[in-house]
């Protein structure tokens, strides 16, 4: 039953046993190239280069003090003094960003800074007026600083 080689015969009509894989050492098989695709691109691919504008600096630091303004107004009314000049330099920095055909990106963050530094504001001139008004009337009342104590 046995060749004169070792090997057991095998009855004929089978297959030869296959040969076992080839393993790397590591234990996984060796990576293979990769297959083309069977399915051709259509005629209009093309690959297009992935890389963005740069954003107007500006636009960054409009959004940053509408932000500080309007988030530091309410712990207290000093941030909010940043709020008007996150408004002048949010228009100018989305004046100079539609000015330059594409070149400059960050819009989004100049109209936030822009709407925030409107927000704050407004939020400050009606602080100013309260404070204005608070100290008209603690001055014209008669009971205020009155010299005779009882």
């Amino acid at each position: 039953m046995t060749e004169n080689n070792g090997t057991p015969e095998q009855p004929p009509g089978t297959p030869p046993p296959a040969e076992p894989p080839v393993y790397s050492q590591w234990g996984y098989p060796p990576p293979q190239p990769p297959q083309p695709s069977p399915y051709p691109p259509p005629p209009y691919y093309q690959p297009m280069a992935q890389y963005g504008v740069p954003d107007h600096p500006k636009a960054t630091t409009a959004l940053v003090l509408g932000l500080v303004g309007l988030v530091g107004g309410f712990t207290c009314l000093l941030p909010m003094v940043l709020s008007p000049f996150a408004w002048a330099i949010g228009v100018k920095a989305r004046r100079e960003i539609r000015q330059s055909n594409g070149q400059l990106g960050g819009d989004g963050s100049a109209t936030a800074g822009m709407v925030l530094g409107i927000i704050g504001t407004v939020l400050l001139t009606l602080a100013v007026i309260a404070l204005v008004v608070l100290v008209i009337l603690l001055i014209n009342d008669p009971g205020t600083f009155d010299d005779t104590t009882v």
